[in-house]
């Protein structure tokens, strides 16, 4: 059977999206022997009431793992990776916000 053409692909989001923008922070507990965290600065692109995408240049990031995020004017909250896309240079991360 074939695939179905990408016309015919449905929208899968249970949840509306809003165009982002503005900086937003990763903090990203560091996995090696030394003690600490990294931070990565993204872009936010598009947020919804439980997650959001971020373009950012950091292609370690993977399906699974937990990072603090800090917007602008906001309280850091708990993400969990839900996908990453790399295009070149050029990392794009979906999030899904933990309670």
């Amino acid at each position: 059977m074939a695939a179905p053409a990408a016309s015919q692909c449905t929208e899968q989001r249970g949840e509306s999206r809003q165009a982002g923008e503005g900086a937003i922070w990763l903090v990203l507990p560091d996995i090696g022997a030394t003690a600490g965290s990294s931070e990565v600065c993204g872009r936010l692109m598009d947020h919804s009431a439980n997650g959001f995408r971020v373009e950012h240049t950091f292609a370690g990031l993977s399906c699974g793992q937990t990072v603090r995020c800090r917007f602008d004017d906001s309280s850091p909250r708990t993400a969990r990776v839900v996908w990453t896309r790399i295009h070149g240079e050029r990392v794009e991360s979906g999030f899904f916000v933990l309670p």
